[in-house]
C-alpha cells in the first residue's frame, strides 16, 4: 500500500494531502500492457528511511497501523537523521509489512 502526495487527496492527520494507491513492482524496462486504470511510476533511485510494521490483518488493522505509523512519522527528527520529508506532489510513501519482524511500533 502507498500514499502519492496530492493537492486533490484526503488531508492525513500531520497535514499532507495524499492520495492512496496500490501496486506492483515492476522491471524497469517493463514494455507490457498496464491496465486503463492504472498508470505507471518511476520511483527515484535514492536512499529511504523506512518506517515498518510487523504482520497484520488489513481489514481488522488497518487504521490502528496508519495512525501509528504517522505518528512515527510525525515525530521523527528529521534534520537530526541529515534526511528531509518530501512533501512534494507525486511523491510516493510507501507501507510494506516485514516478514518475521522482531518489533513493530
Amino acid at each position: 500500500m502507498a500514499y502519492i502526495n496530492e493537492p486533490t487527496g484526503r488531508l492525513c492527520d500531520w497535514g499532507i494531502h495524499r492520495a492512496e494507491c496500490w501496486g506492483v513492482r515492476l522491471p524497469s524496462d517493463y514494455a507490457g500492457e498496464v491496465p486503463c486504470q492504472m498508470s505507471m511510476v518511476d520511483v527515484p533511485e535514492s536512499e529511504y528511511i523506512a518506517f515498518e510494521h510487523g504482520p497484520f490483518n488489513y481489514e481488522q488493522e488497518n487504521c490502528s497501523v496508519e495512525e501509528k505509523i504517522e505518528k512515527a512519522m510525525a515525530g521523527f527528527d528529521y534534520e537530526e537523521a541529515g534526511c528531509s520529508l518530501d512533501t512534494s506532489t507525486g511523491r510516493a510513501m510507501y507501507f510494506f509489512t516485514i516478514r518475521n519482524s522482531m518489533s513493530s511500533i
